[in-house]
């Protein structure tokens, strides 16, 4: 994975030779295309080698938090089928199969640990809610509704016959309540 500061730098390099890539075969001057691409090269491998170090190191260094055995680094300037070492600083990282073995080790040793945690987590949540259950079972204590069968709380909380509603003498409306009429201000009422 390119860094963006990598990137940035890729594409003036890119700017900066290109053009003159171009130029030269244009030219057809081949003497000179392979010069501008060797320095090309050169520079990309500046820019890119130290961040491919810093990757290879990281990696080593989350592999042994792990416990993951890393293979040794070569004691000569002999490059192995796990290390290698870069063009430009002459450092060493690691070859790519070898960084791809210890990056799916790591990922399956995270799995375990967190498969371990999901282990407890559940065991606990479990027994956590077994006893908020029994707890609520024991003390939770029945009352008996005071209201009688049919009738149910209306919102004011009074019992109410459910099943029909009272019955009104035929021809009489219930009595609506009486309001007085509206006086004027500053009028007396007269009874």
């Amino acid at each position: 994975m390119i860094r963006r500061s990598d990137a940035r730098a890729l594409k003036k390099l890119r700017d900066k030779y290109l053009p003159l890539v171009q130029k030269a075969r244009a030219a057809k001057n081949s003497n000179e295309v392979k010069h501008l691409e060797s320095e090309w090269s050169t520079e990309q491998l500046l820019v890119l080698e130290p961040t491919s170090v810093l990757e290879s190191d990281l990696l080593v260094a989350k592999a042994r938090k792990y416990g993951i055995t890393v293979p040794p680094i070569p004691s000569d300037d002999e490059e192995t089928e796990d290390w290698k070492q870069t063009f430009t600083t002459y450092e060493w990282i690691l070859a790519e199969t070898t960084a791809q073995r210890l990056r799916k080790e790591i990922r399956e040793e995270k799995r375990s640990d967190y498969d371990e945690y999901r282990k407890w987590i559940t065991t606990l949540l479990a027994l956590v809610g077994f006893v908020l259950a029994l707890v609520s079972l024991l003390m939770k204590q029945k009352q008996p509704d005071p209201c009688p069968r049919n009738y149910y709380r209306d919102d004011a909380g009074a019992c109410v016959f459910a099943l029909s509603p009272t019955p009104h003498p035929q021809g009489q409306q219930p009595k609506q309540p009486q309001v007085p009429a509206a006086t004027k201000p500053n009028q007396k009422q007269t009874p």
